[in-house]
């Protein structure tokens, strides 16, 4: 019979660390009265001997000790990594997300944290994952979700220690970034259906009338969505001949409110009676060519923004995904399931389609 492998306690790591038990509970939570060298020796301690408390007992005792309601099931961790300077986390998007994960997290029990770590350095990938690993351990965490990120290498670490659950795009910008080492997203995730997004846009422009319907992205979206504005796009033509399909513009460089070189000739070239575009500049574009929406040529949006004020197009439902996220972490916590599972469920939340301004019924 193989030897039971003896899992580490309080009592071991105080005597590696040569503290006492309680200095070691202490450390272990994070609290004030530990100076930070004792805590980072019982942290390097805990971590030598593989040890790994239980999460929801650690989050319940917590609990218990601050007199919250009992109701309170574990803490889970939003990652925030925004730079400094960046206004990632203060989009409208973002804030949708997390306010849904917030609500989820609250009707099902649970307390999200957000976790902001803005200083996340590019070069040392282990010392990431190794302070990360201390604060979620530290302050009890049972799961850690992941939106959309700056650092989308994180999604490479090895997270066996909590529940994951992940903003889908956030697998294209590891790709653009050539940040090797992630060819899929190994851990559970949520994203908006860009595919089918683009679809319903295209079929309610048809609808209204529009034949010819040019797309307008850059390179730098493509990538991020793995491709599926224009995959849907060509799809969409095969189903339905009477739209035929025509070549798309794909700008490779940033984007500015002037035209860009070659726009106006790849305009006229396409001829097209409405623009499905994924850049919100794209009106200033057509502005400029002498075009107006919806009185010249039809415009929508596959994904509706606050820039986008009045338009025709899609709006996704980020509060949906934030809180689709949530339960996704906690399920897994339920059925005592931590780190990348051997089969990734992908969980995609489609749109509605708003008639804005920007669009009119054609004969």
């Amino acid at each position: 019979m193989p030897k039971l492998r003896h899992m580490p306690q309080l009592s071991d790591i105080a005597r590696k660390a040569k503290v006492s038990v309680s200095t070691v509970s202490l450390a272990l939570r994070n609290r004030p009265q530990i100076p930070a060298a004792t805590r980072e020796r019982v942290l390097a301690a805990a971590q030598a001997l593989g040890y790994q408390p239980n999460p929801l007992v650690s989050a319940y005792q917590a609990n218990v000790r601050s007199g919250r309601h009992q109701r309170y099931r574990g803490t889970i961790a939003w990652i925030d990594d925004t730079r400094p300077g960046d206004m990632k986390n203060q989009g409208t998007a973002y804030k949708q997300m997390l306010h849904g994960a917030q609500e989820q997290a609250g009707a099902q029990g649970f307390a999200l944290d957000v976790l902001s770590v803005p200083d996340i350095d590019p070069n040392n990938d282990v010392g990431n994952k190794t302070r990360l690993e201390r604060i979620m351990v530290a302050r009890g965490m049972v799961g850690a979700i992941f939106p959309p990120l700056w650092w989308a290498r994180m999604l490479t670490y090895d997270w066996s220690t909590v529940a994951v659950a992940a903003y889908g795009s956030n697998a294209g910008f590891v790709e653009k970034y050539a940040q090797t080492g992630l060819d899929y997203l190994r851990y559970t995730h949520v994203v908006t259906d860009v595919y089918q997004d683009t679809r319903l846009a295209l079929a309610h422009l048809r609808r209204l009338g529009y034949r010819r319907i040019a797309l307008i992205t850059s390179q730098y979206q493509e990538i991020g969505a793995s491709y599926r504005y224009t995959a849907a796009r060509y799809a969409f033509s095969c189903e339905y001949p009477d739209v035929p399909l025509i070549p798309p513009w794909v700008a490779q460089q940033a984007v500015t409110a002037k035209a860009p070189a070659g726009f106006r000739d790849w305009l006229q070239a396409a001829r097209p009676d409405a623009v499905l575009t994924t850049l919100g500049c794209s009106r200033a574009w057509l502005s400029e060519c002498g075009l107006d929406a919806p009185r010249d040529i039809g415009l929508a949006h596959p994904f509706l923004s606050s820039g986008e004020e009045g338009w025709s197009g899609v709006r996704e439902n980020y509060t949906l995904v934030g809180r689709t996220l949530l339960d996704a972490v906690i399920a897994q916590v339920l059925r005592g399931e931590r780190g990348a599972p051997l089969n990734p469920k992908s969980m995609v939340i489609t749109g509605n389609w708003e008639a804005g301004e920007t669009t009119r019924v054609v004969s």
